[in-house]
């Protein structure tokens, strides 16, 4: 897919009272989410499931440690 560019202003070239630019430029949009290569969105997957599988195991160990306080 092509970039598609539009004009930009930076605050400290835009003049309020003419409303114009000093010195405006083609960029490409902000975006929402970054553009990633695989590796890295892999990376960030790996991250995400080991965070969520230490948050499982933690919990399943207080059930278990509340369990046998239970018991006794």
């Amino acid at each position: 897919m092509a970039n598609a560019y539009f004009l930009a202003c930076n605050v400290e070239d835009f003049n309020e009272a003419t409303g114009e630019c000093a010195h405006p430029y083609y960029g490409t949009p902000p975006q929402f989410f970054p553009v990633l290569s695989a590796t890295d969105g892999a990376l960030i997957a790996g991250a995400i499931g080991a965070t969520w599988t230490l948050g499982v195991v933690a919990r399943l160990l207080i059930r278990t440690g509340q369990q046998e306080t239970h018991r006794s």
